[in-house]
């Protein structure tokens, strides 16, 4: 608690005072310096959160710690510091680590923080430890949690181009298909003696069927029975899903994801990323981003203030 209330109270002086006190925290915790008491005791407090076999740092101290680490990081003298520490692989640790605890998650994006203010400053240690990789596979993995809750992703409807856009060899083709269709499903002259068979009765119902996939189905077209072409008659599927209601993202993770959208929104436009961010939509950010865009009640309106 003494070592937390220390802290504490280092970043209290940093963003109070400001530039008159940070040089001279920055030179008594050797800031600047890799083998430095800050920097060691951040990697320290960092393998201890993401080593199962060793004992964690009290959560208050830790807390303190990466909230001091932000204030250093808000200034240019504090953020060349942790640059020339080499404070970049720590953070990205943190990142990269698959910790679904709620505790974990807020230090996940304390990290993400500070990267984005080191980054401002210099990108190159971002880029030699693959950090680009890095976030984009924790957004993937932190979409999939809330893809569990809330499944309803976008599907757009596919339009056929009208018949006068299209080549002269398809319009030939499809005007054959309808003529077959037509021939095979008129009736012949002793179908039309016969009488046209009843249609089986459907069992009234009060409300429309359910579907297990979260839609809703008219009375008689729902999962057990009906037309299996769709509610409609038409090429859709039996139901469509529909957003869960009721159901929101928790705010420690709806932080996180704003957070690094927020970065990577920046990283895209750099130009250092002009090489490597050719290949990002082949992965699975497009992915990720239609899930995001498809929920937006369960996510919340901050993460679409970006």
């Amino acid at each position: 608690d003494i070592k937390a209330a220390s802290l504490r109270t280092l970043t209290s002086i940093v963003h109070l005072e400001r530039t008159p006190k940070l040089s001279s925290i920055i030179d008594c915790t050797g800031t600047a310096s890799y083998h430095g008491f800050l920097p060691v005791l951040v990697r320290n407090c960092i393998q201890a959160m993401i080593d199962p076999s060793m004992e964690p740092y009290p959560h208050q101290f830790a807390t303190a710690l990466f909230s001091f680490l932000y204030h250093l990081a808000s200034y240019d003298a504090g953020g060349e510091a942790l640059v020339s520490c080499g404070m970049m692989e720590a953070l990205l640790k943190v990142i990269k680590f698959l910790g679904d605890e709620q505790d974990q998650i807020t230090f996940v994006t304390r990290a993400v923080r500070v990267v984005d203010l080191i980054t401002n400053l210099d990108m190159a240690a971002f880029q030699s430890h693959s950090g680009l990789s890095i976030f984009i596979y924790r957004l993937e993995h932190e979409v999939d949690l809330c893809r569990r809750e809330c499944p309803f992703v976008i599907k757009p409807k596919v339009q056929r181009p009208p018949a006068a856009a299209l080549p002269e060899g398809e319009d030939m083709e499809t005007d054959m298909e309808v003529t077959d269709v037509a021939m095979e499903s008129s009736p012949g002259p002793s179908a039309e003696a016969r009488p046209a068979p009843a249609p089986p009765a459907v069992p009234s119902t009060s409300a429309a069927t359910p579907s297990p996939r979260g839609g809703r189905c008219p009375p008689g077209l729902g999962v057990h029975g009906g037309d299996p072409r769709g509610c409609h008659g038409g090429l859709t599927p039996p139901c469509v899903p529909l957003p869960t209601l009721g159901v929101q993202c928790i705010p420690q993770r709806a932080a996180l994801l704003k957070s690094m959208l927020n970065f990577l929104k920046k990283a895209i436009q750099d130009p250092a990323f002009s090489d490597g961010i050719r290949h990002v939509m082949d992965g699975s950010l497009p992915t990720s981003l239609k899930h995001i865009i498809s929920n937006a009640e369960y996510y919340g309106p901050s993460l679409f203030l970006l």
